[in-house]
């Protein structure tokens, strides 16, 4: 399966523009620049998945949605997803 980057981009934007967020709010939230999150949106750059986990907190978009455009699990299941990726980043950090 090819990623689409641009895709997940739109979906990045689509649900920061639902928030009404300017791409200055979400950078300041995100601790990242806005020029770096349009260019993520734009499929310029690629979010890192620490990124998309933080998003995915952040403004309660489930991981499958923002990767794929479907909603595969329910809220809760994909809560969980997002907790757990978290955990395996926050241990690859500090150990890896």
């Amino acid at each position: 399966m090819k990623i689409n980057w641009t895709e997940i981009g739109g979906r990045i934007r689509d649900t920061r523009k639902s928030r009404t967020e300017t791409l200055e709010e979400l950078g300041e939230e995100m601790g990242m620049s806005a020029h770096h999150i349009g260019r993520i949106e734009r499929g310029e750059k690629h979010p890192s998945l620490t990124f998309l986990c933080g998003f995915c907190e952040l403004t309660g978009t489930s991981m499958d949605y923002l990767l794929t455009g479907q909603e595969k699990y329910s809220d809760e299941r994909g809560k969980q997803a997002v907790e757990l990726i978290m955990a395996i980043m926050e241990l690859l950090e500090r150990f890896g």
